[in-house]
């Protein structure tokens, strides 16, 4: 079996769909990808996501055209604190 199902678009299911194929599997490990951003990351890690894949909303075409990696990186902490609050709710 695979180690992780990755679920793409993410943004065409949406949070609730994970909820929806848990509930009967929770041992699926699942990971979203496309559509996941930092006003919905929370949401993803509350529905059951162990991972998410981020892409554009992490690195965006305009810190990236303006080699702005101080903006990358504080778009990643904030995309790690959001993942660490989420899951500490979870529990």
């Amino acid at each position: 079996g695979a180690d992780l199902v990755k679920v793409f678009p993410g943004g065409q299911f949406g949070p609730a769909y994970f909820k929806d194929v848990l509930a009967p599997m929770p041992h699926l490990k699942l990971t979203p990808t496309g559509g996941v951003d930092l006003t919905t990351a929370a949401e993803w890690i509350r529905a059951g996501a162990v991972t998410l894949g981020v892409g554009s909303a992490l690195v965006t075409k305009k810190a990236l055209a303006e080699r702005n990696f101080a903006e990358i990186e504080r778009l990643a902490r904030e995309f790690v604190r959001i993942v660490a609050e989420a899951r500490a709710a979870r529990k």
